[in-house]
């Protein structure tokens, strides 16, 4: 009973939207990968369903307090793990990203996502909810701005971007005012704009990765490749569907990367939209 009670304010609803949501990307990852070297790949994603809900009870069953009261450290240990990951992390692609473990890769950039989340709340907590000063600021963004700067090298300009709506979030919510955020908002333009133009500090790839999508048909056989072959996916589904779980999928409408970053767009094709 005593177990029970600790769980009464947890919001079942939610846990059986998300389970349902696993189930659907098993169930479409089985039917991407069928036919290809990657069969037998959604076993692997229930594995880590099931790891993820185990970790997410232990950890419900602990006070968040606790995590606030850890969170310095686990920040300056991440923040030596990116540091690693550039002296001695795995190549892969031309990007050093991971670090590897026994048979294990660690990816500490992710992990940092969530390091940072608890540790922008807590820096913005303790400063009581006054107004904030300019030196509160900048120290904000000497916070999220050094792990952004190890990810940059790595480099990994897509990971390195999802920081920033962290650091907007706490921001607004921590009390920045009007002036502020003009003043910010005008800099940080300035700055894009600068690091756009100086054709130095982005590379061309990176450049197309940004702008690909605009017009995919640019570069239809390199950076827009994906985008094409998503869109064709989602256009041969129609409204009713194109193809079955077991259906091998047509050449000309394959898309790259299938059980992963093109796992929507084989959901239209083999659904409906």
């Amino acid at each position: 009973m005593r177990r029970i009670l600790s769980f009464r304010d947890f919001d079942w609803t939610l846990l059986a939207m998300v389970l349902l949501l696993c189930t659907i990307s098993v169930l479409e990852i089985y039917s991407a990968t069928l036919h290809t070297k990657y069969t037998g790949f959604h076993t692997k994603q229930m594995f880590w369903i099931a790891g993820g809900l185990v970790g997410m009870f232990i950890f419900a069953r602990i006070d968040y307090h606790k995590l606030i009261d850890f969170v310095p450290w686990a920040y300056g240990v991440f923040l030596i793990c990116l540091v690693a990951v550039k002296l001695f992390g795995v190549k892969v692609l031309g990007a050093r990203r991971w670090i590897r473990i026994g048979h294990i890769q660690f990816q500490p950039s992710e992990w940092v996502k969530l390091v940072l989340i608890i540790a922008v709340a807590r820096y913005f907590a303790n400063l009581g909810g006054r107004s904030l000063t300019w030196k509160d600021i900048f120290k904000a963004l000497a916070l999220v701005g050094v792990p952004m700067a190890l990810v940059l090298i790595q480099p990994d300009l897509g990971t390195t971007l999802t920081y920033t709506p962290i650091l907007v979030a706490g921001l607004l919510l921590g009390g920045i005012n009007f002036r502020q955020t003009l003043i910010l908002g005008t800099c940080a333009v300035a700055l894009i704009a600068g690091v756009w133009s100086s054709g130095k500090l982005l590379k061309p790839y990176q450049k197309a990765r940004l702008t690909s999508f605009i017009n995919p048909d640019n570069d239809p056989k390199g950076t827009g490749y994906q985008i094409r072959q998503s869109l064709i996916a989602v256009g041969s589904g129609g409204v009713w569907a194109r193809a079955r779980p077991r259906e091998p999928r047509p050449r000309a409408i394959s898309c790259p990367s299938h059980m992963l970053t093109s796992s929507l767009p084989h959901l239209a094709r083999s659904t409906g939209s």
